[in-house]
């Protein structure tokens, strides 16, 4: 068991959405070119890549197999990856229309996790804990090509003077109230990421992305995507299928600049 480690979760926009308009071996080269991509960039910042799940990336810091010794140091680094991966990403010049709808969602945590090696056929060093989940559900409330990160993880980087965070709202997880902010940018990073107004993979477009713009239309989005990304949420809706007998229910509510309470809901 360790303490302090950071997780980074990073996982690709509509992944399979755009697998279903490639085949299985367009599929396999994307996700090699990209996860490649990372590989380099974990060198760079001394981060343990733990696992690939799919489309999913995980890469860790502030364990005895990675260079970084402490705290501040490790979650330094993990922030920079993230930085830096969004970085690459928006400025790659894309030779192929798959590469041009790459947009990846990442979610940051820091905290005590337990590690082990898993099986004989083929070990693996596996990493568990609460922070792995925090990590993962960063990520999933996260946005295309941002970062959203825990609020134990930001005191760390605002001890550090270099990074540029945003306050993004809090979230019910696991029946605790969680606060979370954007990472924005670092002053470290020559070239500066501005991750909200870039224009991202301002070299693609084309029918795919036409076709994907098409089908999101008709999407609902997940119930912890506010529509209006700044505003503080507190909680999640639990929705009946639809039907005659549809209901909603309403696990909390959104407060707004402290003064007005508004119930989160769905219907």
């Amino acid at each position: 068991i360790f303490d302090s480690v950071s997780v980074l979760y990073a996982d690709i926009v509509n992944f399979t959405l755009i697998s279903s308009y490639h085949s299985a071996t367009e599929v396999v080269n994307l996700l090699n070119y990209l996860f490649c991509l990372i590989d380099k960039l974990t060198d760079k910042y001394e981060a343990f890549k733990a696992d690939t799940v799919g489309d999913a990336y995980v890469a860790v810091t502030g364990l005895p197999t990675c260079g970084s010794k402490a705290t501040s140091e490790s979650v330094t680094n993990i922030a920079h990856l993230a930085l830096e991966m969004l970085g690459q990403l928006n400025n790659l010049d894309h030779e192929n229309e798959s590469m041009c709808e790459v947009k990846l969602r990442i979610g940051l945590a820091t905290g005590p996790v337990s590690v082990g090696m898993i099986g004989m056929k083929i070990p693996k060093y596996c990493v568990f804990g609460e922070t792995v989940n925090l990590a993962t559900a960063m990520e999933e409330r996260s946005q295309a090509m941002r970062i959203l990160i825990t609020k134990y993880t930001r005191n760390f980087l605002a001890d550090t003077g270099i990074f540029e965070t945003l306050f993004r709202g809090q979230f019910k997880i696991d029946d605790t109230i969680v606060d979370t902010y954007w990472l924005v940018g670092s002053s470290c990073i020559d070239k500066g990421l501005d991750i909200f107004n870039s224009n991202q993979n301002k070299k693609g477009g084309g029918v795919l992305n036409k076709r994907i713009k098409q089908k999101q239309m008709d999407q609902v989005p997940p119930p912890y995507e506010d529509a209006t990304p700044m505003v503080p949420v507190v909680s999640v809706v639990e929705t009946q299928p639809q039907g005659k007998d549809r209901q909603t229910t309403v696990l909390g509510s959104a407060v707004i600049g402290g003064e007005k309470e508004i119930p989160v809901s769905e219907t």
